[in-house]
Formats: C-alpha cells, sequence, structure tokens
C-alpha cells in the first residue's frame, strides 16, 4: 500500500487534475446527452426534424431525438422523445455514432454529447416500405420532413459535423448497403 500524502485534506484524491476553466459566466455548466435517430425510408430518403421560423418555414434541421432524461437508457430517450414529437413509435437499433459539439445559442454556450442510433418508424404502413409517409409535429416550432441526400447535402443540419459523417456514410446509414456490417436492424428481425 503506498504512504499516505502529508498534507492533504480529508476526502480529496491527490492524484486528481486540477479542474478545466469555468464557462463564461452568462452559462449555465451542464452537459448535456442527446440521442438522435438515424431514420432512413426505403427509398433512399432520411427524416430530419426542423426548427420552424415563426411564419412556419424553415429555418434549419437536424436528426430526431432529444435529451436523455436521468435514469434513462439512450436508445429509450430517442423512442421517448420521437412519440412526443410526432405520436408514432420507433423501433431503434444500433448506435452509429458518438459526436460532442458545443455552440452558442441565444446568449447561451452549450456542450452536448450526441448519441447517434439507427432506427426505423413504425406504423401506417411504413415499414411495408409504400412511399413516404408525412410525419407530423405534435410540438410548436418543429416540423419533420423527408430528405434525399442531394436536398440533405444542401439543407442546413447542424451540427455541421454530424452532417459530414451522415453524407461520408449514406449508402450504409441511410441506404442499408453496410457491406456485412450489421447496423443493429436486420439481425433483430426488424
Amino acid at each position: 500500500m503506498p504512504p499516505k500524502p502529508k498534507n492533504v485534506p480529508r476526502g480529496t484524491i491527490p492524484s486528481t487534475p486540477p479542474p478545466t476553466p469555468h464557462p463564461p459566466k452568462n452559462t449555465t455548466a451542464e452537459i448535456e446527452i442527446i440521442a438522435r435517430a438515424i431514420i432512413p425510408h426505403p427509398s433512399g430518403y432520411l427524416l430530419v426534424c426542423q426548427a420552424l421560423k415563426p411564419d412556419g418555414s424553415p429555418n434549419y434541421a437536424y436528426l430526431p431525438g432529444g435529451h436523455v432524461e436521468f435514469g434513462e437508457t439512450a436508445a429509450a430517450a430517442v423512442s421517448r422523445e420521437l412519440m412526443e414529437e410526432t405520436g408514432r413509435r420507433v423501433r431503434v437499433g444500433g448506435l452509429l455514432m458518438v459526436g460532442e459539439h458545443r455552440f452558442r445559442s441565444r446568449k447561451r454556450v452549450h456542450h452536448e454529447i450526441n448519441l447517434v442510433f439507427r432506427a426505423i418508424l413504425m406504423g401506417r404502413g411504413r415499414e411495408r416500405g409504400r412511399g413516404l409517409l408525412g410525419v407530423e409535429s405534435r410540438e410548436e416550432g418543429i416540423g419533420f420532413a423527408w430528405l434525399g441526400r442531394d436536398e440533405f447535402a444542401r439543407a442546413d443540419v447542424r451540427p455541421g459535423d454530424m452532417k459530414s459523417w451522415v453524407l461520408e456514410n449514406w449508402d450504409e446509414v441511410v441506404l442499408g448497403e453496410a457491406g456485412g456490417v450489421d447496423l443493429g436492424l436486420r439481425s433483430a428481425g426488424w
């Protein structure tokens, strides 16, 4: 057993690294855990959530999902958020990506850890591939749209590095051409 260091206050760990600098005083110091979903349509489209301007037109887009609540798994958060926002069930598959993002919005600094899962939208013929189905929002200020690769590439999708990752991996994550990589859905019988 190593000798106990001298003059170390009770309850402290002497090898603890120094704390990181505090965020600016006008922010909250909280890391947000966000669970998001890549929800492809068999015809090659991807479902995105759109932040809407006051006139109802799209402002910017992001992958659907939301905050993970304490005690909730990230996959359960995807299911809950999509049910709350659309009234539709999803089947959540495997984790595809983890991304860390920091940005300023409305004088507040955000620090997010995004966990992106593959998921399938259920109900109303979706799993039978009968064309693109309208996905209605149950929340004010957001809408949903199906975007093809070119539309997704032109859209203001945030965060930007997540958009880049989706575009780089479109064939695998949207079209399902995983080349032998199990994306967590087919093997589960979905």
